[in-house]
């Protein structure tokens, strides 16, 4: 009996301690308080010191990044472009003879644009960009047919400064009676551009077609809605901040790059039925071309994106193999760009379309792979293959 009490009086003690160890008495928690109290004290003086410092820091980061011009919230705000197109059967042409390309850009960081950062471009007489050459009448030398989309057409640029205008400067070295057509439009697909080159394009006799594809041509989108500044969250207080806006711009690039990487090479997968469409309008544009007595070159315009460690050469070799089979000659204008920076070669910040320096490359470099047909050509023999 006497154990049973000792045992139940322990028992009672242990459920005593359990107790007052659950529910802290009122002594306890006082002294917890202050403790909470004191730290929070050393916390906050702590931030207080540091604060000013950083502070100090991020004004100085703001005050140098306005001086150098970098990340300037105003250069974010995109652009804007101004074109009279005509609609229809496409056998009358695409631009409004006679009209003009006018693009409007929020700043003038290289000093390309005019006094009110625009660019002016002209439509001629026959609907589309550069020298007016009459349809109906056969050339006296070479002439030259480009189609292609916004880069063909040279979005951004003055008349002199697109690739088909550079590609006749340089071919006229040796071949003064060049004539090169510039009939790219802006938002063109392959097949569009494949019904403009069957209603209208060959009627002015070109003896080569050069049909210039870029990635987005496979159901895709243009560069502008991943690599362009502006947008976003914190859209509202990145207007303010050269440095806040700097940032977000390089952390958005770095996560949407990913993201372009692959929605463009999804594009051309072989169970991709927008790459199945391309290569169905390319053999179209081929079988036109070989009862009008022309020769199709098939063009790649690469992305102007990490151009050092392209990530598209793969898709450039699937285009370049589907050539092959369908016996058309192939020329990937991706080497014209060697050593060149991707973003050095944009109109602006908002634009990835190329600039002058990146027309001028391809003008060049596209002049060199076509020179040997050029030169077979004054020579009797016109349908020679193109290197």
């Amino acid at each position: 009996m006497d154990g049973d009490q000792a045992c139940c009086e322990a028992g009672g003690q242990q459920e005593r301690w359990t107790h007052e160890e659950e529910e802290p008495s009122p002594h306890d928690e006082l002294i917890m308080t202050e403790i909470r109290r004191r730290w929070s004290r050393r916390f906050v003086r702590g931030v207080m010191a540091y604060l000013p410092g950083v502070i100090f820091a991020l004004v100085l980061a703001e005050m140098a990044l306005r001086i150098m011009g970098l990340g300037d919230p105003a250069q974010a705000r995109g652009h804007r472009e101004e074109e009279q197109r005509l609609f229809g059967d496409l056998s009358n042409g695409a631009y409004e003879p006679g009209s003009r390309l006018v693009y409007t850009y929020p700043g003038n960081p290289r000093g390309y644009f005019d006094a009110n950062n625009q660019v002016v471009g002209s439509i001629n007489q026959y609907g589309y960009r550069g020298p007016a050459r009459a349809p109906y009448e056969r050339p006296v030398g070479p002439r030259l047919a480009v189609l292609g989309d916004s880069f063909t057409l040279g979005y951004g640029l003055r008349d002199e400064d697109t690739f088909p205008a550079q590609l006749e400067k340089f071919l006229r070295v040796r071949h003064p009676e060049t004539e090169v057509l510039n009939f790219g439009v802006a938002a063109f697909g392959t097949r569009t551009e494949v019904d403009y080159l069957q209603g209208y394009v060959l009627k002015f006799h070109p003896d080569v077609v050069l049909l210039c594809l870029f990635l987005n041509d496979a159901g895709r989108k243009g560069t502008r809605g991943f690599l362009s500044p502006g947008g976003g969250r914190w859209w509202p207080a990145r207007r303010y901040s050269y440095l806040l806006n700097l940032t977000l711009t390089q952390v958005r690039r770095y996560r949407v790059g990913r993201e372009l990487i692959h929605h463009y090479r999804r594009g051309y997968e072989p169970d991709s039925e927008a790459w199945q469409e391309v290569q169905a309008e390319l053999l179209r544009a081929r079988d036109l071309c070989r009862e009008n007595d022309c020769r199709l070159i098939l063009l790649v315009y690469p992305v102007l994106y990490r151009l050092d460690d392209y990530p598209f050469r793969q898709v450039h070799l699937n285009i370049n193999s589907f050539a092959a089979y369908a016996d058309i000659p192939f020329i990937d204008l991706l080497p014209a760009f060697k050593g060149a920076t991707a973003s050095h070669l944009w109109n602006h910040a908002t634009d990835q379309h190329p600039n002058r320096q990146a027309q001028r490359r391809v003008g060049e470099w596209l002049a060199e792979q076509l020179e040997p047909w050029m030169t077979a050509r004054s020579g009797g023999s016109a349908h020679d293959p193109v290197p």
